[in-house]
């Protein structure tokens, strides 16, 4: 069989569990679970309990479906909106005994469940067990078995008052409020499951008029709903990496605030060669340091001083000597408070304007 799966927008939340409840039971017994949704209760097509009874006898009528799962909040509005409706035979199905009896005394083609009232730890076991007792031991056997033959007498007759009772579907759908139909129709999958099942010409001559140039306005509508999707989860994605932006961007404005501090720019000239002031006494005023001739110091060198990765200020060589080199502090380069110290770091430099 075709079992399809309806959910109305209450609910709408639940159509995964339901699904999955479903396919693990019906699909090793080889039947076939088709979702029409809702998917979520964000759903850009929102379908009433109402709507659920229309989609349900389309579905039913046409041979796209076999059996219909729905259900509303306590079952009821569902079961009486189905039974609306010509060919649809619909039971309220609340536990295991409930699914049983209504598959082999009533043997109808839908069951309407109620997925709040009740629906708490262990629902979805109660799913599985229903859906078990539904489709695992056929239909209309009669309960209890000598019961048979005067419940399915019952049923030929209830199927006889309905045909008299009961309108054909076309001309049903032909009457209803149009918007109220063509939004039971508006699903995300409707056109692409129904169209590829349905047997009945006439109903999906309907279907089609009744859709007219709404396949691209669903389209659209699905469109723009992909959209939207995108944009949240693109949203979502830049709030999560928010912290590490405006960690970066503290870094980067300290970083800012420190050069701006200098007289000069801290550029790629720096060359990747460093030496330890020594703890050594200064000589006339200026910083000895532990590298002379031969270490790439020139007499226009000037010297980068860093302690703890921070600049704090710049020299300028003074002597170049063959073991040790002599530089003096360049004016207003220290900020003010600090002091270049023996152990701090040095940099080479190559000539900056800035530094004349």
């Amino acid at each position: 069989m075709k079992i399809a799966l309806i959910n109305e927008n209450s609910q709408a939340a639940k159509n995964g569990i339901i699904e999955a409840a479903l396919k693990k039971v019906v699909e090793p017994m080889g039947h076939e679970v088709v979702n029409y949704g809702m998917y979520a209760a964000d759903d850009a097509a929102q379908l009433t309990y109402v709507q659920c009874g229309i989609l349900a006898a389309i579905l039913l009528n046409s041979g796209a479906a076999d059996y219909v799962i729905t259900g509303c909040g306590t079952g009821e509005g569902a079961m009486l909106a189905l039974n609306s409706f010509p060919g649809v035979i619909c039971g309220h199905v609340e536990d295991p005994v409930d699914a049983y009896t209504f598959a082999h005394v009533n043997d109808g083609n839908a069951v309407a469940m109620p997925f709040a009232k009740g629906f708490g730890w262990g629902g979805e076991l109660n799913l599985e067990y229903c859906f078990e007792k539904l489709f695992g031991f056929g239909h209309g056997q009669g309960y209890p078995k000598e019961r048979v033959e005067p419940e399915q007498r019952n049923k030929k007759i209830l199927d006889g008052v309905r045909a008299v009772t009961m309108r054909p579907l076309v001309d049903v759908l032909g009457e209803i409020d149009q918007d109220l139909v063509k939004g039971a129709l508006a699903g995300e999958h409707f056109q692409e499951y129904f169209f590829a099942n349905a047997t009945d010409e006439a109903i999906i001559a309907k279907v089609k008029e009744l859709l007219g140039d709404a396949p691209d306005v669903v389209q659209g509508d699905r469109q723009i709903a992909q959209r939207l999707r995108r944009a949240v989860g693109d949203l979502l994605q830049l709030r999560a990496l928010a912290p590490g932006v405006e960690r970066l961007q503290d870094r980067l404005d300290k970083a800012v605030a420190g050069i701006a501090r200098q007289p000069f720019a801290v550029r790629p000239e720096i060359r990747q060669f460093t030496v330890a002031i020594p703890d050594a006494d200064r000589r006339a005023g200026g910083h000895l340091i532990g590298a002379g001739q031969g270490s790439n110091i020139d007499p226009n060198t000037v010297l980068l001083v860093t302690r703890d990765g921070r600049s704090i200020g710049k020299l300028k060589v003074t002597s170049l000597e063959k073991n040790q080199t002599v530089a003096d502090i360049v004016k207003d380069s220290v900020p003010a408070g600090m002091s270049i110290q023996p152990g701090d770091m040095v940099q080479l430099l190559r000539p900056l304007q800035s530094a004349k």
